[in-house]
Parts: structure tokens; sequence; C-alpha cells
């Protein structure tokens, strides 16, 4: 397909996607940028040492690979070996102008969340890789008692995210909003 199509660029993202990245090399002159922005459950404790050597092998022979964080930025230096000059890190980001501090007081009663409470927040998928279930135990342990934790999204790992909430005593606290499409 990427011979007879020849696009102008090729943009893939994480390890799902390397086969792409491996059959795009038998096409010169296609420029291919590969992002790297997490792991699957199955590399989120530890890498596979053939994905790495894979990685390594040909995330060096692209146009640019690009990671959205330090971490992952430090290991695609160290362990992929991916060339500096072949790296890119572009950081996840919000738009300040859009989504500024301002408290939507209409929001907040409709969540059941006080006026006066501070308000710790994540929007995502819920999934076992993201570990929202330490974010709860964090949150308890801060022991700030006029805080809530909202979470914004929804997924699988919803239900041992609920029964940490519970086991750590905080779901009264604890607001989850479900998923959210801003049209």
């Amino acid at each position: 397909i990427l011979r007879r199509v020849r696009p102008d660029a090729v943009q893939t993202y994480n390890w799902g996607a390397m086969d792409t990245v491996m059959g795009a090399q038998l096409v010169p002159g296609v420029p291919l940028i590969h992002t790297e922005d997490g792991f699957n459950p199955d590399e989120s404790v530890s890498l596979k040492g053939r994905r790495v050597l894979i990685r390594r092998i040909f995330l060096n022979r692209i146009f640019r690979t690009v990671v959205v964080s330090k971490t992952l930025q430090k290991i695609a230096l160290e362990r992929y070996r991916i060339a500096p000059e072949k790296l890119q890190l572009i950081t996840n980001g919000v738009d300040t102008e859009r989504f500024r501090p301002h408290r939507d007081m209409a929001l907040r009663a409709r969540l059941g969340i006080p006026a006066s409470a501070f308000v710790i927040g994540s929007a995502g998928r819920f999934s076992r890789e993201k570990n929202l279930i330490r974010m709860v135990r964090a949150f308890a342990a801060a022991g700030l008692n006029d805080a809530w934790l909202l979470l914004v999204g929804d997924g699988e790992s919803r239900p041992e995210i609920e029964a940490a909430a519970i086991a750590a005593n905080v779901r009264d606290r604890v607001v989850f909003a479900g998923m959210v499409v801003d049209t």
C-alpha cells in the first residue's frame, strides 16, 4: 500500500504499529514519524527484550521517533539506543487559554462537589497500566479532608478503582464523572 500510495509522510504509534515501521523500510523516501507514548499492559512493569531489540534496530532507520515524557526519552536513549538526532521530545500539554483555573459552581453542584472543596482531577481511559488505584490510595494517604478526587473517563479497571476508594475510606469524596465527549 505504501508503495502504491506514496504518502508524503507516515505517522505510527507505539508497539502495535511496529509492523508498519518495519514495512516502511521497503519504501525509501517516505518519512516515517513514530510516537512512543506509553506501554501496553504486557510491558507496563518491564520491557520485553525482543521488543527492545526490534525498536533499537528499526527506530534508528526512520526519520524521527517522538516521545511524550522525559522518562520515555531516557528509555529511548538508553534502552532502545536511538540516536539523539533521531529522537524528539514533545511533552503532552494543556491549552491554558481554554482550560484555565476557575470554579464552575454549576458543574460542581451537578457533580456533588462542595463549592469550597479543593479538587484533584484526572481524565482518561481507566486501564490497569495507568494505575489509577495508586492515585486513589495517594489521595487517601494525603489526608486532605476538604479535597475531592474527580475521575473523568471510563474503562475496564473502573470496578477495581471504585473498590480501592471504598477500601481507603474515601469513596464519598471520589467522583466518577464517566466518559465526557466535548463537542
